[in-house]
């Protein structure tokens, strides 16, 4: 499923193949990221009606036709339903039964959500010098259904892990000693507000790092190695942001990573324009913030309205995320074409991740 993080190594091969606009291409990622947040939003009550390993092992086999359909299509209608609509909405089911499995945890909730949710993160690390070469040697098509048919092969297995656990989540429901109903929706408004914020730097790295790269006059090897190593930085932050919530509490690690990721685009942007390797170094940092925002939000829902109604509210604020993971991606290719630098886009983004943190202040304290 963290094939959906790979899709930068994508992004110019089909630019080339197909003579398309970056903004063009954008849609497709932000369709899919668009797509999993609405799934997201309505799964709960689908990994709880039925046996949650057959809706994991269902998952797989349609993000495996969605990516098939894109391999053998060749179009970019294909590259719009197969990798847009239908591998993103298998996505959303897949991850909402990992986030909804970590709330389960009697215990070092931050840290277990933190050990799924890497696991999320760490597909682009080991796929991108793969998918560089198979690109390279037979095509962007030959990629994608590569790794339609890796997902095939792992649906069993997959299937196998949850049964072996008797994972089966529970139908989400509003707890008997949960908070006023008014109340509760501020809440989740004021954190769906700074998810929306404060996950535009992210969105705008991952979907365009390669183009990123080598708009600081970076390689195409050195942008592909980029898109690993902000992957690794991506896994990393999503563990230590676990570890730092149980510790300090998940608010301060949102905090945290969005004043980095404001910082990291900033400085880039005024003090390192064409070096590559500094933008390498810099966008591996920003994963490691935007990893440690992706695990703290879980747990901030968690521990704002209470680990009996996560399931019914953790959608609604993930809708947040989708919406910036829809919009931050076209957005800054529609910037890309217009100015053919992404300076714009950046500053922009550090400009709503210090918002982010303004809009989170303003929530009450933890419920539990």
């Amino acid at each position: 499923m963290g094939s959906l993080y790979a899709w930068p190594i994508f992004l110019t091969a089909y630019e080339t193949l197909m003579q398309l606009q970056r903004s063009q291409l954008s849609l497709v990622f932000s369709t899919a990221m668009g797509v999993f947040a609405c799934v997201m939003l309505a799964g709960s009550g689908l990994h709880a009606w039925l046996p949650t390993p057959r809706v994991a092992v269902l998952s797989m086999l349609s993000a495996a036709c969605g990516l098939l359909l894109v391999g053998y299509s060749g179009t970019y209608a294909g590259l719009l339903a197969g990798f847009g609509v239908i591998f993103g909405a298998s996505v959303g089911v897949g991850y909402g039964i990992s986030v909804s499995t970590a709330n389960l945890a009697a215990k070092h909730k931050g840290l277990i959500t933190g050990l799924i949710v890497a696991a999320f993160a760490t597909t682009p690390v080991f796929l991108a010098p793969l998918l560089k070469s198979t690109i390279a040697a037979q095509g962007p098509a030959a990629a994608m259904r590569g790794i339609g048919y890796v997902m095939l092969a792992f649906a069993p297995i997959v299937y196998l892990c949850l049964s072996y656990g008797r994972v089966q989540l529970p139908m989400p429901k509003v707890a008997a000693d949960s908070q006023p109903l008014a109340q509760v929706r501020k809440t989740v408004l004021i954190m769906w507000a700074a998810y929306a914020l404060g996950s535009a730097g992210g969105m705008t790295v991952v979907s365009h790092v390669t183009g990123i790269v080598v708009s600081f006059a970076g390689s195409t090897t050195q942008a592909v190695g980029t898109v690993a190593s902000c992957a690794m930085g991506n896994w990393c932050g999503r563990i230590l942001a676990g570890v730092g919530s149980d510790v300090f509490g998940p608010k301060a690690v949102i905090v945290a990573g969005a004043l980095g990721a404001s910082a990291i685009l900033a400085t880039l942007q005024c003090f390192f324009q064409g070096n590559a390797v500094a933008a390498q170094i810099g966008l591996t940092l920003l994963g490691l913030c935007f990893g440690a925002t992706l695990t703290a939000y879980p747990v901030l829902v968690r521990r704002m309205v209470g680990a009996k109604s996560f399931g019914l509210w953790f959608g609604k604020v993930f809708t947040g995320f989708g919406l910036s993971a829809f919009l931050a991606p076209v957005v800054a290719g529609a910037l890309y074409d217009r100015f053919h630098t992404y300076t714009v886009a950046m500053n922009f983004s550090a400009v709503l991740c210090l918002i982010s943190i303004a809009v989170l202040h303003t929530l009450p304290d933890y419920f539990e």
